[in-house]
């Protein structure tokens, strides 16, 4: 190993263990929320139905983690659930996560804690300007991506007239800058966590 690729494995290393105790807080935060549906209702009458599972928690770290082989192999446990199990046990090696950007990530981590305390702190929700999100919520500081579509399948809600989303990315941005330029933002009026 060069020198060079051993400072830039320390970095590394040193990286990932200030992200861990972000996800850890986060991880906490969000494990109430854990099959629980929170209901977004705005004042134009839009209401959407976000359903939490631990499977979503890994996706918006914006991180993979690796599986020790003896789970890999048991075929018991998938990947985002044996992250956010690891996370909030605080048995998470720092080796096995992994990221693909790490200022983005940062990011992420830093606001993902916030972010979960929805009553109080989201303005608005947006159309999407992206494809794979349907809508984002929040406000100047983070938001949220929010989809209906799980591996191909979606799932009427009970609670509200349309689909349930789920939560899959978070941004260190304002929610305007993640709003489709032909569409109106929808005010939030109330939220409200609903058990199923």
């Amino acid at each position: 190993m060069t020198a060079a690729s051993h400072r830039g494995s320390e970095l590394d290393r040193s990286r990932k263990k200030k992200l861990i105790p972000m996800y850890r807080a986060a991880a906490k935060k969000y494990r109430p929320l854990i099959g629980r549906h929170s209901l977004i209702t705005c004042e134009d009458g839009l209401v959407i139905d976000i359903l939490w599972e631990k499977r979503n928690f890994e996706h918006l770290c914006g991180v993979w983690c690796d599986r020790p082989p003896q789970v890999v192999h048991a075929g018991k446990t998938i990947e985002a659930n044996y992250f956010f199990d690891q996370v909030i046990k605080g048995r998470l090696p720092s080796s096995a996560i992994h990221y693909s950007d790490y200022p983005r990530t940062r990011g992420k981590a830093e606001v993902l804690s916030n972010a979960l305390d929805l009553e109080g702190n989201v303005d608005v929700v947006v159309d999407s300007d992206k494809a794979e999100v349907v809508y984002y919520l929040g406000g100047e500081a983070w938001c949220l991506g929010l989809d209906s579509d799980w591996n191909g399948n979606r799932m009427r809600s009970g609670l509200c007239n349309g689909n349930v989303f789920y939560p899959k990315s978070i941004r260190r941005q304002s929610v305007y800058k993640r709003m489709r330029t032909d569409s109106i933002p929808h005010r939030v009026s109330a939220v409200e966590l609903v058990s199923p």
